[in-house]
């Protein structure tokens, strides 16, 4: 019996083979963003870029040839690790999975080629699964795929069908043919409900980069797997960067003077303005702060602020584009948050 199983998460997806003996292996893939080693997250993120060669001075020349020739897309680290290198440019897409059971989300443009949601997903687990058979070998056409008791956004259910149909259509479009959706709880019960020896209630937390879901479970032992029935299920349906998002600006942007005030050139005091913090709420939209209206508008502030120095550690941020860093100190503090009680975000 050979098992290719997949989590395909907001934040982040892993994929493991079972070979029918022994114990299952998991994919591994590099850390990315100058980080050295191996983790078995895979960052469910995407990172377009147009081809080098469609970059013509004009822009009816640059559409003409962005329709014949499709932006290159990358992946997961490889998506961080590019756009990184290109000082922003490009597009990201995250948190791709919140948006299965949307009816509102059918497809977005992007650098003149047009992606469907079953695109975007399908292209995220086809580069996972490259990834993956570079270390586990060819994977085969049969995938068991975790899904969560309700989809983000749809809390009562109405649009599950939707849902899985866009996810099945996905992973036909990633290789796997057959596919087997299983109880994300269900799942994670499996390897406890083998050992049980009577009916018991238990309860599982599935913690992911933001969402977190909670069920009650009860399992039944009998032939070596033990059945699951799901008598209760709520969470915090909340994708990882958008928590993060909420991290920032509720401990990190006040450090960066958000919050603050001002003095005009007619004496009055004001407050600075809360849309420059908005770009840093999603750590790749900061660039968009280098142009040099802003960076004067920044100088200003900066100039006759009541706490000039927390303007300037913002400004700084903004001409060194180290969004991603703040966001890396963020993600370490959440990862001390799963050991203990505290913790504290070091930038």
């Amino acid at each position: 019996m050979r098992v290719v199983g997949l989590d395909f998460g907001t934040t982040h997806s892993s994929i493991a083979l079972y070979e029918g003996h022994g114990a299952p292996r998991l994919a591994s893939f590099p850390a990315g963003a100058g980080r050295e080693g191996r983790t078995p997250a895979f960052r469910s993120i995407l990172h377009f870029e147009p081809d080098p060669d469609d970059r013509p001075d004009d822009a009816e020349g640059q559409a003409l040839r962005a329709m014949r020739r499709p932006p290159r897309v990358r992946a997961g680290p490889a998506a961080i690790d590019r756009y990184l290198a290109t000082a922003g440019d490009g597009r990201l897409v995250q948190s791709i999975k919140s948006f299965l059971a949307s009816a509102l989300f059918e497809r977005t443009e992007i650098f003149g080629a047009t992606y469907e949601l079953e695109d975007l997903v399908g292209r995220l687990v086809s580069e996972l699964r490259a990834a993956a058979e570079r270390e586990l070998g060819p994977l085969g056409t049969r995938v068991v795929v975790g899904r969560p008791v309700r989809f983000a956004g749809d809390p009562a259910a109405a649009d599950e069908r939707l849902a899985l149909v866009r996810l099945r259509s996905a992973l036909a479009r990633a290789g796997f043919d057959e596919v087997v959706f299983e109880l994300e709880p269900v799942a994670a019960a499996h390897h406890y409900g083998m050992r049980i020896e009577a009916p018991e209630l238990v309860l599982i937390g599935d913690f992911g980069g933001g969402t977190s879901d909670f069920s009650v479970l009860r399992l039944t032992p009998g032939g070596g797997r033990a059945h699951a029935e799901v008598l209760a299920t709520a969470g915090v349906g909340i994708a990882g960067d958008a928590f993060d998002a909420k991290l920032v600006r509720e401990r990190v942007a006040p450090a960066l003077g958000r919050g603050t005030s001002y003095r005009n050139p007619f004496g009055d005091v004001l407050p600075v303005p809360r849309w420059l913090y908005a770009h840093l709420e999603r750590w790749h939209h900061l660039s968009f702060l280098k142009s040099r209206p802003t960076l004067a508008l920044l100088a200003d502030l900066e100039r006759e602020a009541l706490e000039p120095e927390r303007l300037r550690a913002f400004t700084r941020l903004v001409r060194e584009d180290r969004g991603f860093h703040v966001y890396r100190a963020i993600e370490a503090a959440k990862h001390e948050l799963s050991r203990q009680q505290e913790s504290r975000v070091r930038y």
